[in-house]
C-alpha cells in the first residue's frame, strides 16, 4: 500500500541544511586546493543538466524535495543541450563535427580521487537507520575523458549511458568490473529546440516508429538494469506516449526512472501502470553551473536521505561537478550515508523501502 510521507521544513530542518552545506564547503574547498595543486587545467565543458523535482518508488512514495528554487527545464537557454557549448553546432540536426566531442586530454585534472580528506564532524553522523543515497552519472558514452575521470570516483555509482554513444559495451563492461550499476539513457524529445540525439523518442510518432526506435536504443548495449530519460521535458508530458514507451520497456528493464525533467512529468504515473518498478529522482546536483551550487545540492541530498531514509541525486559530467561530487564521495560513508546503486534500491521490496523512507 503506497504511503505519503510529507517533510517538514522547520527551523530545525533547515538548521540541518545549513549546518551540511557550511561541512560540505569546508571539505569541497581543500579538495579543491589538493586538485589545483595537482593540475590547474581542468575546466567545465561537459553536457549541462536540466531540472528539479521530487522523488518516488513503487509502490509510489510521494516525497516533496527541499529544494525550493524554480525547476529548470531542458529547454532552458542557460543550459546548452549537445551540439551547442558541449560539441559546437547547431541546436537543431546532428552537430557539427557529429555526435562525439573532440579529444581534450587536459580537460579533466586526474586524480579526481588521490586520498581521503581528514573528516569534519557530521551533521547526520551516526543516525539509526543509516540513510541511502544513490548518485547517477549522467550522459555517459560520448566523451572518453569524461568517463575516465567517472570511473576514478569513489562507488558505488549508477553509470547512465546514451545509446548513441562510442564503444558503450567496452565502457560498460569497464564500469560493471568496478561495481557500478548501469542505465540506458534513452533520449526524448524535449520542449524548446534542443536536440536529444539520434533515434530520439518524439511526440507524434506511431506505435510503430516508436517501437522501432526503442528497440534500436534497447539493442546499443548490454548490462543495463534500468532506464531513464534523457532530456523529455516535451515526451514526458505526454500521457499516451508514455504508456507507448513503458510497455516497451517493461520486458527488458528491472526499473524506469524518472529524470523529472518537467515538473509535470507523467513518466512516474505510466511506468507505475505498466507495473514497471518506479523512481524519480530527487535533486539534479548541478543544475547550475559552478562548485557552490553542487555544494547546496548536495546538503539538500543528504537532508531529503536524513528525512525519509533514502535519496536519489543525478549529476552530469562536468569536470567540476565530478571533483566536487569526488570529495563528497569519499567520506559520506564516514559521515553516516551508504552509498547504494539504483539496482540496490530497485532489489528492496516495496515494503522494505517504505520502511526506510518513513521518519
Amino acid at each position: 500500500m503506497a504511503r505519503k510521507v510529507s517533510l517538514r521544513r522547520g527551523r530545525s530542518k533547515r538548521a540541518q541544511g545549513v549546518g551540511a552545506a557550511a561541512v560540505l564547503g569546508a571539505l569541497v574547498a581543500a579538495w579543491g586546493g589538493m586538485l589545483a595543486g595537482q593540475n590547474s587545467r581542468g575546466h567545465d565543458q561537459s553536457t549541462p543538466p536540466v531540472g528539479a523535482g521530487q522523488a518516488t518508488v513503487t509502490p509510489p512514495l510521494a516525497r516533496p524535495a527541499l529544494r525550493r528554487t524554480a525547476s529548470v527545464g531542458d529547454n532552458d537557454p542557460v543550459l546548452r543541450r549537445i551540439g551547442e557549448e558541449r560539441l559546437g553546432g547547431a541546436t537543431k540536426g546532428t552537430p557539427a563535427g557529429g555526435w562525439f566531442p573532440a579529444k581534450t586530454a587536459d580537460r579533466f585534472a586526474p586524480p579526481v580521487v588521490a586520498e581521503r580528506l581528514p573528516l569534519a564532524p557530521g551533521t547526520f553522523a551516526h543516525r539509526p537507520p543509516r540513510p541511502r543515497i544513490a548518485l547517477i552519472v549522467d550522459d555517459l558514452g560520448l566523451d572518453d575523458d569524461a568517463f575516465e575521470a567517472v570511473l576514478r570516483l569513489p562507488g558505488p555509482l549508477t553509470l547512465s549511458f546514451l545509446p548513441y554513444g562510442r564503444a558503450i559495451q567496452t565502457k560498460v563492461d569497464l564500469a560493471k568490473g568496478k561495481g557500478h550499476a548501469i542505465m540506458l539513457h534513452l533520449p526524448m524529445e524535449p520542449l524548446g529546440e534542443h536536440e536529444p540525439g539520434p533515434h530520439a523518442l518524439r511526440r507524434g510518432m506511431d506505435a510503430s516508429a516508436m517501437s522501432r526506435e526503442i528497440a534500436w536504443s534497447l539493442s546499443r548495449f548490454k548490462g543495463f538494469t534500468g532506464v531513464n530519460n534523457h532530456m523529455g521535458s516535451a515526451l514526458t508530458r505526454d500521457a499516451a506516449a508514455m504508456r507507448t514507451v513503458m510497455h516497451h520497456l517493461r520486458p527488458a528493464a528491472a526499473y524506469f526512472l524518472d529524470s523529472v525533467t518537467v515538473s509535470d512529468s507523467v513518466a512516474t504515473a505510466a511506468s507505475a501502470a505498466a507495473g514497471l518498478p518506479t523512481f524519480r529522482r530527487d535533486v539534479f546536483l548541478d543544475a547550475a553551473p559552478g562548485r557552490a551550487s553542487v555544494v547546496e545540492a548536495l546538503g539538500e541530498l543528504e537532508a531529503i536521505a536524513a528525512a525519509h531514509g533514502f535519496a536519489i541525486g543525478i549529476v552530469h559530467p562536468r569536470a567540476t561537478s565530478l571533483a566536487t561530487v569526488g570529495a563528497w564521495l569519499a567520506t559520506a560513508p564516514e559521515r553516516g550515508f551508504d552509498l547504494v546503486t539504483m539496482d540496490d534500491l530497485a532489489r528492496l521490496s516495496g515494503q522494505q523501502v517504505l520502511a526506510a523512507a518513513t521518519p
